[in-house]
């Protein structure tokens, strides 16, 4: 389900400095596109998974392949531990996402696999 209030949009944050472990941090990951009901012209997607941790969360996106890797990613501000949805409008309609959700243990965050997601092309019905 998709909530009626205005959604984020695509996090600007910068990536954190600390160490990054490729171990399970959130499991499930899925995404679901649509068009943003507040403004149906606006791509938008649902982001969800289940959280693995107790630490802070951070929802890490980039537009390119390999953005992981080469630190050209941003993420959002820190999310409680139990957080398991974000929601992001506007997106680029037919525009690829990579995504991953890194999560807080100690002084070094654990990231999950990294999905993927292509924007909804949202077309609005003219008389």
């Amino acid at each position: 389900t998709t909530s009626v209030g205005v959604l984020d949009p695509v996090p600007d944050g910068t990536p954190p400095a600390q160490p990054i472990d490729e171990q399970p941090s959130a499991t499930g990951l899925m995404s679901v596109g649509f068009c943003d009901p507040n403004s149906p012209s606006n791509p938008a997607v649902t982001l969800a998974w289940v959280p693995e941790g107790s630490g802070a969360q951070l929802l890490a996106i980039s537009t390119l392949p390999d953005g992981f890797e080469t630190g050209r990613y941003t993420v959002t501000g820190e999310m409680a531990a139990g957080n398991a949805m974000y929601e992001i409008s506007p997106i680029e309609p037919g525009g690829i996402y990579y995504w991953r959700l890194l999560t807080r243990s100690g002084d070094r965050w654990l990231s999950s696999l990294q999905e993927s997601f292509t924007g909804p092309i949202c077309v609005l019905d003219s008389p």
